[in-house]
């Protein structure tokens, strides 16, 4: 167990970083995963051209700004991973593995959430690592079997 600042406890191996959970559960699946990151408008427009091929892996995401979960609507610092089925105008339509397929976002609400700024392992001090409102550790990966 670690503890981030000191008081919100990560029930992990001290220094696990979330984000090699997911390389390696890809990796086990036999997928390959390219990581992008970037700012906000660059994020989303490669967000929609990797859309164009397929559904794109995308987070982390804050869980608590999705507004389709019941009693969102405010950041918790909960991180979340789902999948962007497509990019259309301003909708991002979702699946969620949490039980909400084919959920929708506006653009905006999806790069609000995309952020993650209350996500305590994405937090690297005073707007270091972040480039344009999207931290460095959020990402888009196409996945490949």
């Amino acid at each position: 167990m670690q503890l981030i600042g000191g008081r919100f406890p990560l029930f992990d191996a001290y220094g696990w970083d979330p984000e090699i959970g997911i390389d390696a559960a890809l990796g086990l699946l036999g997928w390959e995963c390219g990581r992008t990151d970037g700012g906000t408008a660059a994020a989303l427009d490669r967000l929609r051209r990797a859309c164009e091929d397929g559904p794109v892996l995308a987070g982390p995401l804050e869980l608590g700004l999705l507004a389709y979960q019941p009693g969102s609507g405010e950041a918790v610092g909960a991180d979340h991973y789902l999948v962007v089925l497509e990019v259309t105008g301003d909708t991002v339509l979702v699946h969620d593995p949490q039980g909400y397929p084919y959920a929708t976002l506006t653009v905006g609400a999806f790069a609000e959430a995309w952020r993650g700024e209350l996500i305590p392992y994405l937090q690297v001090g005073d707007d270091v690592g972040r480039h344009d409102g999207l931290l460095v550790g959020s990402c888009a990966v196409r996945c490949r079997s």
